[in-house]
């Protein structure tokens, strides 16, 4: 059976949770109610869901509305550290054994794919990448990311 109405309200889950979350509400094809009330998603958290959700509209095979609940998520406010799709420029340091920081790679690729930036620059032997001249991101050999000047 196909997973219909999830609540996880008031589960302390954060802007970093629900970009990780809004990768599966893109992917899903059943699923109707999303409840995320009393989670502090943020602004950010919550662009990013609906982000999700328009892409998800988007796919033929989806015929299902969904609708996300987020009563008292404070999306509302905003969170200037937390990565932003629409305002990308900053400084990351990302771990690819985090899935927050797998999806922030994967929106700064799929920008660079899209046109919307690019990489300027590929160092194999420091494995090092620029993205547009305001975002470098550097992945060491055990494959933790920092973001350089």
């Amino acid at each position: 059976s196909l997973v219909k109405y999830i609540d996880i309200s008031h589960n302390r889950i954060g802007y970093q949770s629900a970009m990780v979350l809004s990768k599966g509400v893109e992917e899903s094809v059943s699923l109707a109610t999303l409840i995320l009330d009393g989670n502090n998603i943020g602004q950010n958290g919550a662009r990013s869901l609906m982000r999700a959700v328009h892409r998800r509209e988007g796919k033929e095979n989806n015929e299902m509305q969904l609708t996300i609940s987020t009563k008292n998520c404070g999306v509302g406010i905003v969170d200037n550290s937390a990565f932003d799709p629409a305002e990308p420029s900053g400084e990351y340091s990302l771990d690819l054994k985090d899935s927050y920081s797998v999806r922030v790679l994967m929106s700064l690729m799929g920008m660079a794919l899209q046109g919307k930036g690019e990489f300027l620059e590929i160092d194999d032997q420091k494995r090092n990448a620029k993205l547009d001249d305001e975002i470098a991101v550097t992945v060491s050999h055990g494959g933790v990311m920092d973001e350089e000047e």
